[in-house]
């Protein structure tokens, strides 16, 4: 279920409480389509979405430039997957909250 959906049963105080916490951990899909164009190679953009360990695999093998490559492809897919991120961690906050 979309998070908006269920931040309409909030009420006021913990609405406020939501986007507090919610804009301290939410991330931005231009950030992480920036960070794969540029600095993809090296994995930035996964270490942006809190990947910590493919993102290592993609430092170790930016030689290789196949990280390259695939940050690429992945930068279309980048808004998506914010999308599903935000959507996740709103979903927690959410839960934590209620």
């Amino acid at each position: 279920m979309m998070y908006l959906d269920r931040l309409e049963t909030l009420d006021g105080g913990k609405r406020a409480r939501f986007h507090a916490e919610f804009s301290h951990v939410q991330k931005n899909s231009t950030t992480g389509v920036l960070f794969a164009l540029f600095l993809g190679g090296f994995g930035a953009h996964r270490y942006y979405m809190g990947q910590i360990g493919i993102g290592v695999v993609y430092t170790l093998l930016f030689w290789t430039f196949i990280p390259g490559i695939i940050a690429f492809v992945e930068m279309f897919l980048m808004p998506s997957r914010v999308r599903v991120f935000n959507d996740a961690k709103a979903n927690e906050i959410i839960d934590r909250i209620q």
